[in-house]
């Protein structure tokens, strides 16, 4: 990959996991170098797990180790911004929201590497008996209007490339096996790997390890005791009910490729385990939403094979992600049936304006209905769909292709047909805690306690008193004590006013919607005068994109010459286009010197004040955009917009938009054939541009004169 096309500060991360108990200790180190002449601002957002918290911020420069410290989070912006301005070294790590994290790393010198070390706390969870960690790496471009201001809005890139590499240690279980979604090497004290943070990495392990058993520590700040137990329902041997479940499925543009061969994988799996007494209904959504009955349908032989030729027809292709209208509908098909419960397949890659995920769930509660989840691909937003069927007392299953799929779908199936158990406290075992409104056999939730003291108790069930289970205590161990009380105390915050909750989180140390880590170096760097050139760290594109072509790969066309001879001729001059205008820079191809519209000749080498590097820069960042379906909204033309404002000439803006009338047949191809000559582009996403090439031109629906017609608009006649 080409340096000029990335100028990313961050170069790597690494990670080093160990299960202790219930709780996940994981440090991560994201390594930041400044290879530019200026003085620079690194700005990196990054999720972590939905129940995670920060319980420790160090910065590693020139062999010198410093330590973050946490302050209310206005003050702790003040204190950034001021430690900028005056010229020092100085880091900011904040909650942005929904598991959304950024660090600022400012005044970096020319050629200094930082490297920022973050230890993270999160809890591990239990399903069809198997344990379970999860990591997400990545951001993906979600759709709808992101609620984050302009400054903290993540943005991707198909050229950002950055290498994972990790450890993993189960301090109780070193003999266990491990399943993972990613290459796993067995070293002496545990597993070793390596990735990209392009996906969520998970894995999975046997343990012998009881399910609810109280795990407690005391901190020594407060002298408060703290508990977190995961809760699993007890099996019952109750036969199923009959249930009426509307199937909701993603078809949107982000689910192409390896998501939309899961979902509907995991769709029909579904359908297996539901019985004739049973009604089904699915919807399929993208902009629009369609559903294949006009309501909920007894299960007969009939309404089954209809069902399944549905599923079988259905593609990635209708656009935008409009998930909270489509559950809306599913919701009132619901209530018109009377009752009955909801099973969404999805990647969840939108943003949660207003709130609206729990605002769905309030409704679904009112309605008596349950939300239950699955999510797909390399990049599902797990946070949302956990929010969401935590919220409707329903479950979520993040599902993992390289384990038994049957069996994962039919344990939340068996969850949807079994009749909801609701628990509470028998005793009084703390001062404050928090249950979840519903368990469920063969899968654990958690639950919270804080107090003076802790006692054991008992559970129960809602609204007939049955005894469930005990609840034993076992104190967590000295490496995990402090990780187990920040994780409880971050679940206690929202309970507490906003003072209340900000001392708390100061006091102990944790990042939250209230707080920020942050530091500043005493001594000034030479030659800052204040205002750093900010530098973002853009996202990688999903692994999703360069799984897509593995069936293709072998046999996909080494440049768009190859893909479709017999359908598109270019002109010779677009095949090559050569300058000797700027003997410094890159051979310029003729689509980017000279392209005329209407009787208007431009000669971008004249009209763009960019050396080519920029313009070609430009141009592949733009193709990128326009790769995701956020050009189902108004952003892929504000970001025309922000091309232009920030030096692009307006007419390759214009040439820009004419690109835009038909993005998904062109811009492979133009990738494809740059990449001929400059070799530009990483393997993996010269693999998914071949893949989708050949697909585009080799089975497309369009004739061969419409397709002719079609680059002639975009590209018209060079001169």
């Amino acid at each position: 990959m080409t340096e000029v096309f990335m100028e990313s500060p961050l170069k790597s991360a690494e990670v080093n996991i160990t299960i202790d108990g219930i709780v996940a200790r994981t440090t991560i180190k994201q390594s930041f170098t400044n290879d530019t002449d200026d003085i620079i601002e690194a700005v990196y957002q990054f999720p972590l797990p939905s129940d995670a918290v920060v319980t420790s911020f160090n910065i590693l420069i020139n062999d010198k180790r410093f330590t973050g410290k946490v302050q209310a989070s206005q003050q702790a912006s003040a204190s950034y911004e001021e430690g900028i301005a005056s010229g020092k070294r100085s880091f900011l790590l904040e909650l942005l929201g929904d598991g959304l994290y950024q660090v600022n790393a400012g005044n970096l010198p020319p050629g200094e590497k930082a490297i920022l070390e973050l230890e993270v706390a999160s809890l591990i969870f239990m399903k069809q008996g198997l344990w379970h960690y999860y990591l997400p790496t990545v951001i993906g471009e979600k759709y709808g209007h992101s609620p984050l201001p302009l400054h903290n809005q993540p943005r991707s890139s198909i050229f950002a490339d950055y290498n994972l590499s990790g450890t993993i240690r189960l301090a109780n279980h070193p003999e266990a096996k491990l399943q993972a979604n990613t290459a796993i090497k067995a070293q002496d004290d545990g597993w070793r790997f390596q990735a990209k943070l392009d996906r969520t990495f998970m894995f999975s392990w046997a343990s012998s390890m009881p399910t609810n058993q109280l795990f407690t520590a005391r901190s020594e700040a407060n002298q408060k005791h703290y508990g977190i137990a995961l809760l699993e329902a007890p099996a019952t041997g109750q036969a199923r009910r009959r249930t009426s479940v509307q199937l909701v499925i993603d078809c949107s543009g982000s689910m192409t490729g390896a998501a939309i061969n899961e979902a509907k994988l995991g769709i029909s799996e579904a359908i297996e385990h539901f019985e004739a007494e049973d009604k089904l209904n699915i919807i399929k959504f993208g902009s629009t939403t369609n559903s294949l009955f006009s309501g909920l349908q007894q299960l007969t032989d009939t309404n089954r094979k209809k069902l399944y030729r549905y599923i079988d027809n259905i593609q990635a292709n209708m656009g935008g992600t409009e998930l909270f209208a489509a559950l809306e509908q599913a919701l009132e098909q619901v209530k018109e049936n009377g009752s009955g419960d909801i099973l969404l397949v999805t990647d969840a890659q939108v943003w949660n304006p207003n709130n609206a995920v729990n605002t769905l769930a309030a409704k679904a509660i009112t309605a008596g209905c349950r939300i239950f989840c699955i999510g797909v691909g390399t990049g599902v937003d797990a946070q949302l769909l956990e929010t969401l069927s935590r919220g409707s007392a329903g479950n979520a299953l993040m599902l993992n292709p390289r384990s038994n799929m049957d069996a994962q779908i039919g344990n939340l199936i068996d969850q949807v047909r079994s009749t909801p158990v609701r628990a509470e406290l028998k005793d009084e075992i703390s001062d404050w805690h928090y249950l979840p409104a519903t368990l469920f056999e063969n899968s654990t939730v958690p639950a919270y306690f804080t107090g003076h003291e802790l006692r054991p108790g008992k559970v129960q069930t809602v609204p007939d008193n049955e005894p469930l289970f005990t609840l034993p205590m076992q104190a967590a161990s000295d490496e995990s004590a402090d990780a187990l009380i920040k994780l409880a105390t971050l679940k206690q915050l929202p309970n507490l006013n906003d003072g209340q909750a900000t001392t708390l989180a100061t006091e102990l140390q944790i990042v939250s919607e209230y707080t920020s880590f942050v530091f500043v170096d005493s001594e000034t760097v030479t030659g800052s005068d204040g205002l750093p050139v900010l530098k973002q760290a853009s996202q990688m594109t999903p692994s999703f994109m360069a799984d897509t072509c593995d069936d293709f790969y072998a046999s996909a066309p080494s440049s768009p010459m190859e893909a479709a001879p017999e359908l598109i001729e270019l002109h010779p001059s677009l095949r090559t286009g050569r300058t000797t205008a700027e003997p410094d820079h890159l051979e310029t191809p003729a689509l980017l010197r000279r392209a005329s519209y209407g009787d208007t000749k431009i000669d971008i080498t004249k009209s763009v004040h960019l050396p080519y590097e920029g313009i070609i820069e430009q141009l592949l960042e733009k193709a990128n955009i326009d790769f995701d379906r956020k050009k189902y909204t108004a952003k892929t033309h504000v970001e025309l917009f922000w091309l232009e404002a920030n030096g692009l000439d307006e007419e390759v803006v214009f040439e820009l938009s004419q690109i835009e009338l038909d993005k998904t047949l062109l811009l492979p191809a133009i990738l494809l054939w740059m990449d001929a000559d400059w070799q530009i582009l990483s393997d993996a996403v010269a693999a998914w541009c071949k893949a989708r090439a050949k697909r585009i031109y080799a089975e497309s629906e369009y004739s061969e004169e419409t397709l002719n017609a079609l680059f002639e608009e975009a590209f018209t006649e060079v001169v």
